[in-house]
């Protein structure tokens, strides 16, 4: 049984190792295939918000909405501002979330986006509610 894990290990291991180099070569052609073609019109537009969200997802930067699972109107308040800006939008709202609760909602971006789910935003950015 012991060299039977042990074996399943070296191929695990030699089967990262081969697929490691691959991947490294694949990425630079990947990204620039995506800004050739994001050169053209409304298309570009979608194509270099897609290989921005890969290029996300790729460098492994976390999705802050995993952690609101367990609640739906958390959940749903993250989404919705992931859909209106992604990962700069939450990070400049932390930032002003920072600031305090009347800076907050009086902030031009949170009018903007977030509307009336405000005050729910901030309590989750700030964990002060």
């Amino acid at each position: 049984m012991r060299s039977l894990k042990t074996l399943v290990v070296a191929l695990l291991t030699t089967v990262a190792l081969l697929a490691v180099p691959a991947l490294a070569q694949a990425a630079p052609t990947a990204l620039g295939s995506r800004s050739a073609s994001a050169t053209t019109g409304l298309q570009s537009t979608t194509t270099s918000a897609g290989a921005e969200a890969s290029a996300t997802l790729s460098q492994g930067k976390p999705n802050p909405c995993k952690r609101f699972k367990s609640s739906w109107k958390k959940w749903l308040i993250c989404q919705a501002v992931m859909k209106a800006g992604g990962m700069a939008l939450w990070n400049k709202l932390e930032q002003v979330a920072r600031k305090g609760w009347t800076h907050f909602k009086n902030h031009p971006t949170v009018k903007r986006y977030v509307r009336k789910n405000a005050r729910g935003l901030y309590c989750i950015l700030t964990l002060k509610c």
